[in-house]
């Protein structure tokens, strides 16, 4: 087995939305958390402008603020590290260490007048219990604030030097400056409090004013909040919890947002006059206003964040991947594009290019509003579940289902998409209503580039259908639709795992513990394979490509196998717990990751794997991943993680992938040298070998015409399901046709 060296590499994803972003002062840019780096997009354009990033572990806060009269970003992360950026030049300028660890969030707190100290508000965890304390980041000074909590605890801060605590039921008002001035109020004094608690909190600028949601879709609006009774108004318009809230800058009206995908602004000395902005993307996480007042940040479960002025008018979206309730698709490369392609929102998929850690574009497959849940009412929508794309890249399958639970109405429609080159866009061709009795499992097409290809579905109800182009005439038009050519079933057994093999001549398809193979013009059954020891139901099927295309991979939930099908046996077997079994038709490897985070990358004809990895996931389960390959490295001799790499989504909806050291680099990593002579402009233009072939005299080819013509017909007598691809065998094809000659050869420089 093969010890390279490959690595993790982060390729998108990760909530945008798990810290509040922040606008500049000149509101000019928003400043956006993720891991561990804070970047700067502009307002205007949404494009990157810079990324700040000084240590690897995660922020648990950051803001913008006025250091030594400059404006400047300043971040703390989980350990305790607190570094300060000057926005105008990048320069760090403050480096210092919290003596804390398990920081939870981390709050910025104003100054005293002209008292230039840095201070922070910090919640960390301690055996099990949250604390709050009050760092001079400037002394390394620490202050535990008297405070039990329990569980869920929420801060905010204002810049009278005050905060606010929130731990499930109970409110804790504290001033700073004097920790004896502190209050503590119940959200309800009644005794049954596990439906109703806090949700969130928000305090005033200027006021000694905090506004609260909870989780009934409840806001209250507390003032007079050290008074032994503090008064409260109630703004109730949410029926879902409320996630976010918001005052603008003077605090003359504030902002909601919840589970609900609308954004509400409130005037609270008028509790009617209220303002909507619905059918956002997602669930608002957070809401940030500017220092003006003019802009509005409204970040949403799928990662993204929409810039609004204050009349609600779309000015910009910052979209990166678009972060999804499930990936029941997987992940497909687009032969166009070579970006991506996932499921998305709701009823959409996405194209997505990792490179760049852009959104191309999304297709709205369901076509339908998003329907949000009620309360202790949980609504479905019509989901993606499965697609497929053609090789060339011109035609897109899509299955969408919608199961209600509540009653026994199921929907399932198989559509196929035409791409309109013209356009750029997608259109849809055919849609069809009940393509399976159950739900479809498996669809894929054809590997061929021709008019003749087709498609196949996989559903519950044991079958299998083959969907092929057909020319009808409308309004004296003719129209291409797909249309069902013939259906297959083996024994009433329930058929799960489908794989075209390399020419497209042969699909194999799981029955129970049997694997199958079928020609998909004529649905005709070829073999049918079984072991007798093995009882498990087949969940996936992959073909061997190359010189191993006569091979296919079965994969059970506690077992994979290999199948010859020149000699109809079992070649080998493994006791494996199958999570996800990955194939690439431009490489013999394969990849298996088990439902113990391990890694095992193998080429079918063996069962010792080329590469293995039991700690690359580490607590990462992933539930989506494909080999992607690199555009560097096509060279067949080359080693598999030089031809691609191996992208996965993990349950925490980030995207990563596994490849080379180092693998973005634009040139080969053996073929530049680190000497300074070599690292110019102008010689990476060069070629990178010279190979100087010289001979002297004559030279006589060592093959004739092939006048009986025998290799020839070798080739057309072979079964097709048989035959190895055409690459390797089509110079000497070739050749038989040639009558060849003497000829003198010249001296030749060849690059």
């Amino acid at each position: 087995m093969s010890t390279e060296k490959v690595e993790l590499k982060c390729r998108g994803g990760g909530y945008l939305g798990d810290i509040k972003p922040k606008f500049s002062s000149c509101e000019e840019s928003i400043y956006v958390a993720r891991n561990s780096c804070i970047f700067q997009y502009s307002t205007k354009t949404g494009l990157l402008l810079s990324k700040y990033q000084d240590s690897s572990d995660l922020i648990v806060g950051f803001d913008i603020v006025n250091l030594n009269s400059s404006e400047s970003i300043i971040a703390c992360t989980r350990n305790g590290e607190v570094t300060a950026w000057k926005a105008v030049t990048h320069f760090k300028t403050l480096t210092k260490k919290i003596e804390c660890s398990n920081l939870k969030t981390f709050h910025y707190l104003p100054g005293k007048h002209e008292d230039d100290t840095l201070e922070a508000i910090v919640t960390y965890i301690h055996k099990d219990k949250t604390y709050v304390a009050l760092v001079d980041i400037s002394k390394g000074s620490f202050k535990k604030f008297k405070l039990k909590l329990k569980e869920g605890v929420i801060i905010g801060i204002s810049n009278r030097r005050f905060f606010a605590v929130a731990d499930k039921y109970k409110i804790h008002f504290i001033c700073v400056d004097n920790p004896g001035k502190k209050n503590s109020v119940f959200l309800t004094e009644e005794k049954n409090q596990s439906a109703k608690h806090f949700t969130c909190l928000e305090c005033h600028a200027e006021e000694e004013i905090v506004i609260t949601g909870d989780s009934e879709g409840k806001v209250l609006l507390w003032y007079n909040i050290f008074s032994k009774n503090p008064a409260k108004s109630l703004y109730h318009w949410h029926t879902l919890p409320v996630n976010c809230l918001s005052f603008s800058t003077a605090g003359s009206y504030f902002y909601s947002g919840g589970n609900e995908s609308v954004l509400v602004r409130w005037d609270w000395e008028n509790t009617q006059n209220r303002k909507f902005l619905p059918r956002l993307s997602g669930k608002i996480q957070h809401i940030s206003v500017s220092s003006q007042s003019q802009l509005v940040a409204v970040s949403t479960s799928d990662n993204g964040i929409r810039i609004l002025d204050s009349a609600f008018n779309d000015i910009n979206l910052i979209q990166h991947l678009v972060i999804g309730e499930n990936y029941k698709c997987g992940i497909l490369l687009d032969p166009r594009t070579k970006a991506l392609v996932m499921n998305g929102s709701v009823g959409q998929i996405q194209f997505y290019q990792p490179k760049t850690e852009t959104l191309l574009y999304s297709i709205d497959v369901v076509g339908q509003n998003k329907l949000t849940d009620e309360r202790n009412l949980s609504i479905e929508n019509t989901q993606v579940i499965k697609f497929a794309i053609s090789r060339n890249g011109l035609w897109l399958a899509t299955v969408e289902e919608r199961k209600d639970l509540q009653c026994s109405h199921h929907e399932l429609r198989l559509k196929f998409w035409n791409f309109n080159s013209s356009q750029q866009v997608f259109e849809l061709n055919s849609s069809i209503e009940k393509p399976h009795q159950n739900s479809i499992t498996s669809i894929e097409f054809q590997f061929l580039n021709s008019d003749e290809q087709k498609c196949v579905t996989i559903g519950e109800d044991k079958k299998f259908k083959v969907w092929h182009k057909t020319t009808v005439e409308q309004l004296n038009i003719d129209r291409i639709t797909w249309n069902c050519l013939t259906v297959g079933f083996y024994k009433d057994l329930p058929c799960k795992g489908l794989s075209f093999s390399a020419d497209g001549s042969l699909m194999g398809v799981g029955f129970g513990p049997i694997v199958t193979t079928w020609t998909p013009d004529t649905c005709q059954l070829k073999c049918s394979l079984v072991y007798t020891g093995h009882k498990t139901n087949i969940e996936n099927l992959q073909f061997g490509t190359s010189n191993q295309c006569h091979l296919i991979v079965a994969a059970t939930k506690n077992r994979l196998s290999v199948w010859n099908l020149l000699t109809l046996t079992m070649i080998w077997t493994v006791p494996l717990e199958v999570e996800l079994l990955l194939a690439n038709k431009l490489s013999i490897h394969m990849a298996v990751i088990t439902k113990s985070r391990e890694i095992f990358v193998f080429s079918p004809n063996s069962p010792n794997p080329v590469y293995s990895s039991e700690e690359m996931l580490e607590k990462r389960d992933v539930i989506a991943a494909a080999f992607i390959p690199t555009p560097l490295y096509l060279d067949v001799q080359s080693k598999w993680f030089e031809r691609m790499e191996l992208y996965l989504i993990d349950t925490k909806k980030e995207l990563f992938s596994i490849g080379i050291e180092s693998s973005d680099e634009h040139w080969p990593l053996d073929s530049i040298s680190d000497t300074a002579e070599n690292v110019s402009l102008y010689n990476k233009m060069m070629p990178f070998k010279k190979v100087s072939s010289t001979s002297v005299g004559q030279r006589k080819h060592l093959f004739q015409k092939d006048s009986s013509q025998k290799v020839i017909r070798k080739y057309l007598d072979s079964p097709v399901h048989t035959m190895i691809p055409i690459r390797l065998s089509c110079a000497s094809l070739i050749k038989s046709f040639l009558v060849q000659k003497n000829t003198d050869i010249e001296s030749v420089d060849t690059i």
